[in-house]
């Protein structure tokens, strides 16, 4: 394909039936130079890794050939994108920094292509690609991960679930359409949407002392063991929560996950503060029993949103998950996250 300037994309659309391809991508800077789409996805995936060891095992091709892959890209472009040191592991350049982000963008554009045109006859199809705060992911996930697919048969969920932080980044990357977080200590970035709403309650073993109280204040928990959850936002939730009663919680147990929480408490170790809906008796996953308090005084609601880069507009089928979690959550009593 002769390329007379800028850059152009050489694409192969078959019938429906057939999947679509990309054969090249030509870049012209005074001489057509040519990388196929396979080195770009390579590229790409070697970005997330410390090594190209590491990047070769996850892409499941050999060391070797993933190094010969890199070397034509760079030979190509007359660019060095990563420095490969033998006992150091491989870093990016900066111009690797900026291919690589760039190189994620024309990949993402190359698969709206082919999803738009079966757009086009009405149908939503293509792969959408969730993230999930780990505390959320037993309320959000299971019915949309349920019953999209019913509804868009075209539509492949996936979905990363991770800490806050981990969840920004990979929408920083690209690698995600949207994210359901807590809306607090957010970018201004963001894009959201509100999905539903919870508060901070309080979480106690069913026999605890306090469990037949309609609320408990902080005061009164102040001096009982409690259990945190060791994550963003829950973190400067419980420091801001406590500090503004002039309050210092005990706690004795600082862990990462939610069903830790659930399960500690259950077994009598401590109470636990977590955002949640009114739902009254849960069971653990090791079969002890919890109930969820309301705090005196109410504390504001917050929302649970689904956000996005406000560089990246949601595609369709990222549109119809967002839509439908909406839907969902508008009038059923949600159980705790």
């Amino acid at each position: 394909m002769a390329v007379t300037g800028g850059f152009s994309i050489s694409l192969f659309v078959p019938q429906p039936s057939v999947k679509c391809s990309v054969q090249h991508i030509y870049f012209y800077r005074g001489e057509d130079v040519s990388f196929t789409l396979r080195q770009l996805e390579l590229f790409v995936t070697l970005a997330d890794y410390p090594t190209l060891s590491a990047a070769a095992a996850a892409l499941h091709i050999s060391e070797s050939a993933l190094s010969n892959a890199i070397s034509q890209l760079e030979r190509g472009l007359g660019a060095q994108l990563c420095v490969r040191r033998k006992a150091r592991g491989m870093t990016l350049t900066p111009t690797g920094h900026f291919f690589a982000a760039k190189a994620s963008s024309i990949l993402r554009d190359v698969q709206e292509l082919s999803n738009d045109v079966a757009a086009r006859d009405g149908k939503t199809v293509g792969e959408v690609r969730i993230g999930c705060f780990t505390t959320l992911t037993a309320t959000v996930l299971p019915p949309i991960m349920h019953h999209l697919p019913e509804i868009h048969p075209g539509v492949r969920i996936t979905v990363s679930v991770a800490t806050q932080e981990e969840l920004l980044d990979q929408l920083d990357k690209g690698r995600l359409d949207f994210a359901f977080l807590y809306d607090q200590y957010l970018p201004d970035y963001l894009q959201k949407t509100p999905i539903y709403q919870a508060e901070e309650m309080a979480l106690l073993s069913e026999d605890h002392p306090l469990a037949a109280r309609a609320s408990i204040t902080l005061k009164e928990l102040e001096n009982e063991p409690m259990v945190l959850l060791d994550a963003t936002p829950s973190v400067p939730n419980m420091r801001h929560l406590y500090a503004e009663q002039g309050l210092t919680p005990n706690v004795v147990a600082a862990v990462p996950e939610i069903d830790l929480v659930r399960a500690l408490v259950g077994r009598g170790v401590g109470y636990g503060v977590l955002m949640s809906r009114p739902q009254g008796v849960e069971t653990t996953i090791d079969g002890h029993r919890i109930v969820f308090k309301p705090l005196r005084p109410r504390r504001p609601r917050t929302d649970v949103v689904a956000v996005w880069h406000q560089d990246a507009a949601p595609t369709l089928r990222a549109q119809a998950a967002i839509t439908f979690a909406q839907e969902w959550f508008r009038d059923r009593s949600v159980v705790s996250e």
